[in-house]
This record gives structure tokens, C-alpha cells and sequence, in this order.
């Protein structure tokens, strides 16, 4: 599957992570939860073991 994911910082008290690189989350074990935006709204999504996330540059996420 692939989503495609904007630029801007999601409006909550998280921390959020914001890189001008792009970058690859790889999951080995266990669940990662992630908040991000997706058209204009906040997103909660999991990354399970086996599945990567690329972020292109600009991208911001936090880990919930």
C-alpha cells in the first residue's frame, strides 16, 4: 500500500520529528504508532513487523 502524506506538522502536544531528508522507518518487532497528516486531517496509522515507512523530505510524524 502507499499514502501519500503532507508536509505539515499535525496539531497536537506529541513530540513531532521533522527531517529535510527523506528517511525509512523499518519494522522488526513489535507495533510502531505513528500521527501524521493525510488530506488536510490527522492520521493515526501502525507500522507492523516487516513493513517499512518512507517519509520524503519535509514530512512530519510523531510516535504515539
Amino acid at each position: 500500500m502507499v499514502r501519500v502524506l503532507e508536509g505539515k506538522r499535525p496539531a497536537n502536544e506529541h513530540p513531532a520529528f521533522f527531517m529535510e531528508v527523506p528517511r525509512l522507518i523499518v519494522g522488526l518487532t513489535g507495533r510502531g504508532t505513528f500521527l501524521t497528516m493525510e488530506e488536510g486531517r490527522e492520521v493515526v496509522f501502525d507500522v507492523a513487523p516487516g513493513q517499512v515507512l518512507f517519509l520524503a523530505p519535509y514530512t512530519w510524524i510523531c510516535p504515539v
